[in-house]
């Protein structure tokens, strides 16, 4: 290595280094590993975990899968425990060559939430839960599709619930604003010069970070900014992937894409 990571370097290979990578930057500063290594997956579980990657490789599923769909069950929300998400969602960024091939190709929805009427995003567990798991991995605007609702129901997470059309047309904005710029874009940054985007690509796919309250707020529904909308969707949040999404029957006029649906093992249980 030259103080950088190879782009075509296998996950296999980064995680089998990664322990070098240490040792060498205990005593040196070499390039900009020091930056990258915690993307890299562990070459071993930690003490007393069980592996769960060993029967799921992302790097080896089909090229064509679009989007890669990981769903969160109901028990891991409700004991805050975010390891099954993360055993999957760190292997996101094992290589460079991994994490632009799933760029913007992954969605996370929630499972067993059939029973209620709230929206995800107003049950203070769903928040809590995606309040730590973003503290874990924050590359949401690098990996999530645009086209889905997964990003957007994590952003409503961030947002104050239960305001009138005229109080979210106020607060939405600047909580929006703060949380890209503070958060999430510095994040995607990460990821970007991780994998050796250009900056003009870079400027390309960030949202805008200043976005004006507007001047008429009768928009329905719990509507994201147009600013936001333009990118990502409609704009309208409805029940954000509740366990009903997953079986809904495909409506009319839309196209099927490849997916691969991933059930954390808590759900993969429930569902047995």
């Amino acid at each position: 290595m030259n103080g950088s990571i190879p782009p075509e370097a296998t996950p296999y290979f980064l995680s089998a280094v990664k322990p070098l990578i240490s040792q060498l930057l205990e005593k040196w500063e070499i390039g900009n590993l020091r930056r990258f290594l915690p993307l890299i997956n562990e070459p071993t579980p930690s003490h007393g975990e069980k592996a769960t990657t060993e029967a799921l490789k992302l790097w080896e599923l089909p090229n064509d899968v679009d989007p890669l769909g990981v769903i969160v069950s109901r028990e891991d929300v409700e004991t805050l425990d975010t390891g099954p998400s993360l055993s999957i969602l760190r292997q996101l960024t094992a290589s460079p060559a991994t994490a632009r091939r799933f760029f913007e190709c992954v969605d996370i929805a929630f499972h067993g939430y059939n029973d209620l009427t709230l929206e995800l995003f107003e049950i203070p567990g769903v928040r809590d839960f995606v309040y730590k798991l973003d503290e874990q991995i924050p590359f949401w605007l690098f990996f999530l599709s645009k086209h889905y609702r997964g990003l957007q129901c994590l952003l409503l997470c961030f947002l104050p619930p239960f305001l009138t059309e005229e109080g979210r047309a106020e607060t939405f904005p600047e909580h929006i604003g703060q949380l890209l710029t503070r958060r999430w874009i510095p994040a995607m940054n990460h990821v970007c010069e991780y994998v050796g985007f250009s900056e003009q690509r870079i400027m390309k796919i960030a949202p805008p970070t200043r976005i004006n309250r507007p001047t008429n707020a009768s928009a329905q529904g719990k509507a994201l900014p147009k600013a936001l909308a333009a990118k990502w969707g409609n704009g309208v949040a409805p029940n954000c992937f509740s366990s009903a999404a997953v079986n809904t029957p495909i409506p009319p006029g839309i196209r099927l894409i490849p997916c691969m649906v991933i059930l954390t093992p808590s759900v993969a249980r429930s569902s047995a």
